[in-house]
């Protein structure tokens, strides 16, 4: 008998340590690079990242698996795009786009000219170079609560590289 009393006990304070565990904010936490549009005209974008998929159309847009992204896009006036997301939280961001982009490629939509090079070793075009440790980043941290029946949140920590007209370079 004091064997299944004590087995009773144990069950109870596993249930309780797995309940109030379970209680606790999970905080997902990830590291994002954006690229943003800051012009007032749309602009065309081509990734050329180190990996692809096998049509060549997609890239992988995340170290964690299952998600792709366009290598080819538009963006329009003002307008955002993730580029890639990593649990990497220590990463630099022109250091994580080195590692996933050989080369980015934006054309104003409204020309067939190609107007800035990224680059590893330059930029063309443009005064700043995404790859580079001396390129502008906008940082900022958001956290919302993810709606899963849990206390689960996601804090991002998001690394914003603007493609700015006074940045635009005459070739």
């Amino acid at each position: 008998m004091k064997k299944h009393e004590f087995l009773t006990v144990l069950l109870i304070c596993l249930g309780l340590t797995f309940i109030f565990s379970s209680c606790k904010d999970k905080v997902h936490e990830e590291l994002i690079i954006l690229i943003v549009n800051k012009t007032d005209s749309l602009i065309h974008i081509n990734l050329y990242p180190q990996k692809t998929t096998p049509s060549g159309v997609f890239y992988p847009k995340s170290d964690k698996g299952g998600m792709h992204g366009l290598c080819e896009f538009d963006l329009s006036p003002h307008e955002e795009c993730a580029l890639f997301y990593t649990g990497d939280l220590n990463i630099n961001p022109h250091i994580l786009s080195t590692r996933i982009f050989d080369s980015i490629y934006v054309d104003l939509k409204n020309t067939e000219e190609t107007i800035i090079k990224f680059t590893h070793e330059h930029a063309i075009g443009y005064s700043e170079n995404i790859f580079k440790e001396s390129s502008t980043w906008d940082y900022k941290i958001e956290e919302w609560d993810m709606h899963t029946g849990r206390n689960s949140k996601v804090r991002d920590y998001c690394y914003t590289f603007a493609i700015l007209e006074n940045n635009f370079i005459a070739h």
